[in-house]
């Protein structure tokens, strides 16, 4: 095999790897981490209520029964 051919074929061999940025790379760091996930469960849930909550309400917000 001539030297010509060799560098043909360790061409062929290199495979490209994907690029991973780093929002990827903290994205999976954060998966990993179960407290973080757990807190960021519960912040959404938390964000979503505040939203939502004064929609399906059937109280304003100025009624009041003391």
């Amino acid at each position: 095999m001539s030297k010509e051919q060799s560098n043909n074929v360790n061409e062929k061999v290199i495979t490209k790897k994907k690029a991973i940025g780093p929002w990827r790379i903290a994205w999976e760091r954060f998966l990993k981490n179960r407290v973080a996930v757990v807190g960021g469960t519960l912040f959404i849930v938390i964000v979503l209520a505040v939203i939502f909550v004064p929609i399906l309400s059937p109280y304003e917000i100025s009624e009041f029964n003391l």
